[in-house]
């Protein structure tokens, strides 16, 4: 591991890198969907997976992550596929009489958000919460309500935290054999 990458130190190259790349899915998905495609979350989470793997692995660890997610969201597709044809769970979703209409995050609220978190505002928010609420417009220690059981998840929700996590271990893990197996591809064209 080198201290500097790109004339930075590389835990900040890294940290930025991880952040950029699932923000840019971020701003991608809601160009190209018209809907939310990753959660803010996903861009801290990857931002800390790069400041702690550095440049090239988190770019490892990405790709171990995207791989990952697809083979656990095909399979979490298919599991609730057969809770469907057994009748455990409704194969439409009821629309409650409550339920708020689903509005994306705005596009400017996503650049916004992207360069707080590549300036870190939401750490610093989390010693000074009025600069954080401010800024993001939240509360920094607000929890979220949570799930009931009986609510149903859209079929299509499928979260990618645990992906990144399994992907940055996979990296962690297997360095050795990802980096020679990245210094023999990289030899078959030299």
């Amino acid at each position: 591991s080198r201290a500097m990458t790109w004339g930075v130190p590389s835990a900040l190259a890294g940290g930025l890198l991880g952040a950029f790349i699932i923000w840019f899915i971020a701003l991608f998905g809601r160009i190209a969907f018209r809907k939310d495609a990753m959660g803010h979350g996903d861009i801290k989470m990857a931002r800390g997976i790069g400041a702690m793997l550095f440049p090239a692995m988190t770019m490892a660890s990405l790709a171990c992550a995207v791989v990952l997610g697809t083979v656990m969201g095909v399979g979490v597709l298919i599991y609730r596929n057969i809770l469907i044809v057994k009748g455990r769970i409704p194969a439409d979703e009821p629309e409650g009489e409550d339920d708020e209409p689903y509005v994306p995050e705005t596009i400017p609220s996503l650049f916004k958000c992207g360069l707080g978190y590549a300036l870190c505002f939401d750490v610093i928010g989390l010693f000074v919460p009025k600069f954080y609420e401010n800024y993001f417009g939240e509360n920094p220690y607000s929890v979220e309500e949570v799930q009931d059981e009986d609510e149903d998840v859209p079929i299509t929700m499928i979260p990618f935290g645990p992906a990144l996590a399994l992907g940055a271990l996979c990296a962690m893990l297997f360095e050795d054999q990802i980096v020679a197996l990245w210094a023999s591809y990289i030899a078959r064209f030299n």
